[in-house]
């Protein structure tokens, strides 16, 4: 029933589930997903691409049609990492590494910004 729950979560309003430790996203199934190491700093965004000696500042390339697991994290601040036409926002903490999945279905290029105001300084 709606609202009824136990140790796995309830169903909220909407039909969204709510789980004890915060609502999730399900990623889609199948193929092989590329990750990039994501780190914000006042005031420059790092992109590390494991498995290769390469990193860029402030310039990201992924492929097109590919699910890409964005790993983000600070060497500072608070940032939030968005590209808006690729959809999802993510904040970017110290010590922390938090994960989004986005995916780019058309080559071009994609604008984006730091959502949180970390200093003077702060780049979009």
């Amino acid at each position: 029933p709606l609202g009824a729950g136990d140790e796995h979560g309830e169903i909220g309003p909407f039909g969204i589930l709510r789980h004890p430790l915060g609502e999730r996203l399900l990623p889609r199934q199948g193929g092989e997903t590329l990750r990039i190491e994501v780190v914000a700093r006042q005031f420059a965004w790092e992109f590390r691409y494991p498995g290769t000696p390469l990193a860029t500042r402030d310039v990201l390339h992924i492929p097109v049609g590919r699910d890409i697991d964005f790993a983000v994290t600070s060497a500072d601040v608070i940032h939030s990492f968005w590209i808006p036409r690729l959809g999802g926002k993510i904040d970017a903490i110290p010590g922390h590494e938090n994960v989004v999945r986005l995916r780019a279905d058309a080559p071009g290029p994609y604008g984006g910004i730091c959502a949180e105001y970390c200093g003077e300084g702060h780049a979009p």
